[in-house]
């Protein structure tokens, strides 16, 4: 492949890259929805949340300790 095509290539590829990378930030206000209304359980969601808390990691989160 010849010199002008690489970096055409080059270019285009960090030019595309530019624009699919557009910052996102929500509005002041937001939109809140049960979980009911997704189709969801609230009782499953309970369930998640009670599984996450008892089965949580108990290393210190300080990895300078932790690897220790």
């Amino acid at each position: 492949m010849d010199l002008r095509k690489t970096i055409l290539y080059i270019i285009l590829f960090l030019s595309s890259s530019i624009y699919a990378q557009k910052l996102y930030y929500p509005g002041k206000s937001w939109e809140e929805k049960k979980p009911i209304d997704f189709g969801i359980d609230n009782h499953k969601i309970d369930k998640a949340i009670n599984f996450a808390i008892s089965n949580e990691n108990s290393v210190d989160t300080n990895l300078e300790n932790a690897i220790k």
